[in-house]
């Protein structure tokens, strides 16, 4: 998990995002560019999710991502670092290091005795 926590800017731009997706879906299904059957527009939860969990591409600025807004035509969405998300702390990395220091502390406390 990659523990992503978006700024009020960052949802800003998500929920811009997801308007003008729905924007070109329509569009795109009106000339009959391209069906929908099996896609749907995601929300801004499914977005988090996504970005957290799934795979995409990241570098030292921020995330990109594509998302499906037709069965066959997906939309670019490019978050930077430190604007539109942080990187928020690995509840993992911080359970193993707590289960670390208990154990040190038993150990201390030990040989106190």
């Amino acid at each position: 998990m990659n523990n992503l926590i978006l700024t009020t800017k960052g949802k800003l731009k998500i929920k811009q995002y997801i308007e003008i997706c729905k924007k070109k879906k329509k569009r795109i299904l009106e000339l009959g560019l391209d069906t929908a059957e099996k896609t749907k527009i995601r929300s801004l939860t499914d977005i988090y999710i996504e970005l957290n969990v799934d795979p995409y591409v990241i570098d030292a600025e921020g995330v990109t991502y594509s998302f499906y807004i037709t069965d066959h035509i997906c939309e670019k969405l490019s978050l930077t670092l430190n604007i539109d998300y942080v990187k928020g702390i690995n509840i993992d990395y911080l359970k193993s290091i707590s289960i670390g220091v208990r154990e040190k502390t038993k150990m201390v406390n030990t040989n106190i005795v």
